[in-house]
């Protein structure tokens, strides 16, 4: 008989935010082979609550900072099985109006997670979810022009991104989610087409979204066509840019300084080559009229680019 003794402690209450876990809901997997990701990871990430989930295409992430403590169960935390409570906070959120959140309780190797209305006139029990979520900070680290705390870097121009439209009408149904407004806005934050892109939520600051693009190719004729302003103004501005740097290298006599102006120099002339490239080589032009004549707008092309060697 197995006589060891497993130390149980006892609930420890946090308040989560309705609308974070009504927007993590919205991105849970139904896959039955990945169980540990049909619910809704908690956790403690720099003394902050993290709000995660993920179906393996949209990865949800939200951050509360509303508790002064965070209990120790959230180390490691816990997963919270999504059947039946989404019906439940729609009811708990009718009644803890104007309080906007729920208390979840829990402790370590504890058969049960708790969640009581701000009230406190409703319960909602449930077992936790057995096993480890995914390294979903792996996928935040993946995308090289972002970080872990949201903040943007820049990335390349006009980069062709396809997402399926059912990927893009789910951003209205998270962020319809987390609030009650009627047209909730959704704000993306930078593009790539080889790894996952970055969507936030204006009316949320606490929650962002990544979605995975799909693979797609460059611009078609029709829409390079309308976008031909756009790309020749780009490419005018990094060509701008470039030759400042080469110009600043020249006259340098500080070596480091000379490297520093040549390497922004090589990064704006690979920008230009892959903005060529993605419109097939074909520089655009754009007539306009300057000092009474007919200008054609007319950047170089791959050719011409002084790419790094």
């Amino acid at each position: 008989m197995d006589t060891r003794t497993i130390q149980v402690q006892p609930l420890s209450y946090i308040n989560v935010p309705i609308g974070l876990l009504m927007g993590a809901l919205a991105c849970v997997s139904n896959d039955q082979d990945r169980y540990y990701t049909a619910g809704v990871y908690l956790h403690r990430y720099r003394d902050q609550l993290r709000i995660v989930s993920t179906d393996g295409t949209r990865l949800f992430v939200a951050t509360d900072k509303s508790n002064d403590a965070l209990p120790d169960f959230l180390e490691v935390g816990v997963i919270v099985p999504a059947d039946g409570l989404k019906a439940w906070l729609q009811l708990a959120r009718a009644r803890s109006k104007p309080f906007g959140f729920v208390r979840l309780g829990y402790g370590a190797e504890q058969p049960r997670i708790e969640f009581q209305s701000a009230s406190e006139d409703l319960t909602f029990t449930v077992q936790p979810i057995e096993g480890a979520f995914p390294d979903y900070r792996a996928v935040i680290r993946a995308s090289a022009r972002i970080k872990e705390d949201a903040e943007p870097t820049p990335i390349s121009d006009f980069e062709a991104v396809g997402y399926s439209s059912q990927l893009l009408s789910s951003l209205h149904g998270v962020a319809r989610a987390m609030t009650e407004e009627k047209q909730p806005a959704v704000c993306q934050l930078g593009h790539s087409a080889k790894g996952p892109n970055l969507f936030t939520f204006p009316d949320t600051p606490g929650a962002v979204l990544y979605l995975m693009p799909r693979p797609i190719g460059g611009f078609t004729p029709e829409a390079r066509e309308i976008a031909e302003p756009a790309i020749a103004g780009s490419l005018a501005a990094l060509r701008a840019h470039e030759t400042r740097n080469r110009n600043w290298a020249r006259s340098e006599r500080n070596p480091e300084k000379r490297q520093e102006f040549l390497s922004r120099a090589d990064g704006f002339a690979q920008r230009i080559a892959a903005l060529v490239q993605l419109t097939e080589g074909a520089p655009p032009k754009v007539e306009g009229k300057k000092a009474g004549k007919v200008v054609r707008l007319q950047p170089r092309g791959v050719g011409d680019v002084h790419a790094p060697a």
